[in-house]
């Protein structure tokens, strides 16, 4: 049963640290919780299907998380910023290898 509490972990949950009474969290702007009936009572076919699931949650929860956040009108301000500093490092140096050579 740690292997299932450990690929748990691997995908981020944590113990509920009030009772422990469910595994919990909080990714992509959305709240995961597994009670531990569903960790440790199903057997291993069961298991496998859930976790197969779950990743693919997580990874629809990530793909929708990231679309939604490139659809932000803050989203092309940071890109151009980003883009800006990357140009004035980019120019420092070269501004700096010539003064070297």
């Amino acid at each position: 049963m740690k292997n299932r509490e450990i690929e748990l972990y691997k995908l981020g949950f944590a113990k509920n640290e009030h009772n422990y009474t469910f595994f919990h969290t909080y990714q992509y702007v959305h709240s995961w919780y597994i009670d531990f009936y569903s960790v440790y009572e199903p057997d291993e076919e069961f298991w496998q299907d859930y976790l197969k699931g779950l990743k693919s949650d997580l990874q629809e929860a990530k793909k929708q998380y990231y679309d939604d956040l490139k659809q932000h009108p803050a989203y092309d301000f940071a890109v151009k910023e980003f883009k800006k500093k990357l140009t004035d490092k980019l120019n420092h140096y070269k501004s700096n290898l010539q003064d070297e050579t």
